[in-house]
């Protein structure tokens, strides 16, 4: 099974039984089906593009029906105020979608403002949903604290790569090297090399 969309569909040309222990006896062999045409594989993508919009449409249907009787409730209970109860009412709705309004504008600011700082100070925009805090203030404690623990791990992270022997230069050649060297020089020349 593979899925397509949101609609899981068999493998095709895939027998599903034929990898399970006793699903085939001794004697028998596998067969493959056969491939399928251009036109069968059209008609089953359309069947899943089908079953899929089918499936977004009750879901937005549900949706707009539990949105229409929000509403509804919302009306009858409008209904049932007094002129000074709909005014309050009214008020405090306004109200509370204003606050909802400003604190996402506050939000994008914010998200904004911290984007500027974490390129300013050279750290990935990547990490700004770590970094981001209830305000400004909270934000640039956690950015400090980040950039610290960021620049020591860089940091220990160079000084790993750097670490290692020293290389051997000429003048440092081993002591053993030198005698082996020697060695073999001193008997080339004193009986030849055999």
């Amino acid at each position: 099974m593979f899925r397509f969309g949101r609609q899981w569909m068999p493998r095709m040309g895939v027998d599903e039984g034929a990898g399970s222990a006793g699903s085939a006896s001794a004697g028998e062999e596998k067969t493959e089906s056969a491939p399928l045409s251009e036109e069968e594989i059209a008609r089953q993508i359309e069947a899943a593009k089908e079953a899929a919009r089918a499936e977004a449409k009750a879901e937005y249907e549900q949706q707009l029906a539990e949105k229409l009787e929000q509403t509804k409730t919302e009306a009858a209970k409008l209904a049932k105020m007094t002129a000074d109860e709909k005014a309050a009412y009214e008020r405090e709705q306004r109200e509370a979608e204003l606050t909802r309004r400003e604190a996402a504008i506050a939000e994008r600011e914010l998200r904004a403002e911290t984007g500027k700082i974490l390129a300013d100070k050279g750290l990935p925009a990547g990490v700004l949903d770590i970094v981001i805090g209830k305000d400004a203030a909270d934000t640039a404690a956690r950015i400090d604290a980040f950039k610290a623990a960021y620049d020591k791990a860089v940091q220990a992270g160079v000084e790993a790569r750097l670490q290692g022997k020293t290389p051997v230069t000429g003048n440092q050649v081993a002591q053993a090297d030198t005698d082996a060297a020697r060695d073999a020089f001193t008997k080339a020349l004193q009986g030849g090399f055999n």
